[in-house]
């Protein structure tokens, strides 16, 4: 962990505990389904034609104001599964951006008990580590490593956190040029 001036310890765990709640009142219900069948049939598409096509679903998130429809958090959710999309949409976090973290943090918390919660635990705590919220990224990355040890981005951003690495010098994993 990081010297920053964040919670830590089991106060990190209990900003992480009430910040991922799950949002019983408006959960997407389908998204697990929906998630799993459109990556499924995202394997007929490249990554290349998937990280154009997540640009548009990603902009409400990251550059948008409005309230997410449930809609736009589902079609985000879809885009997760695939490593490359979770790295586009990192690319599209900058630093200091604590409104992105909480809409990424919205996305996630509506991902919680779904097949996809882990890759968007994975993005939001991307997001909460550029915006100097380390704990807090700390705690979410060793949920999504529990619920999917093989994410490859999760760990490094973990091991990045661990290492003390400033959030400006880590870049998003998967973000390989064509």
């Amino acid at each position: 962990m990081t010297g920053h001036d964040e919670p830590s310890g089991d106060a990190a765990d209990r900003t992480f505990a009430t910040m991922f709640a799950p949002v019983s009142a408006v959960r997407i219900e389908t998204v697990g389904i929906i998630a799993l069948c459109l990556a499924a049939a995202m394997g007929r598409l490249s990554d290349y034609e998937l990280v154009a096509q997540s640009g548009p679903v990603f902009a409400p998130i990251t550059e948008g104001t409005a309230a997410l429809e449930k809609g736009e958090i589902a079609q985000a959710l879809v885009y997760l599964v695939k490593i490359r999309c979770r790295a586009a949409a990192c690319e599209r976090i900058g630093l200091e951006s604590a409104a992105r973290f909480e809409r990424w943090a919205e996305v996630a918390r509506h991902a919680i008990e779904t097949p996809v919660e882990a890759q968007a635990m994975t993005v939001a705590a991307y997001a909460a580590y550029r915006s100097g919220q380390t704990g807090l990224a700390h705690s979410a990355l060793e949920r999504a490593l529990e619920l999917n040890p093989d994410l490859v981005d999760a760990r490094a951003y973990l091991d990045a956190i661990e290492r003390a690495v400033p959030a400006e010098e880590v870049q998003p994993v998967g973000a390989e040029r064509f």
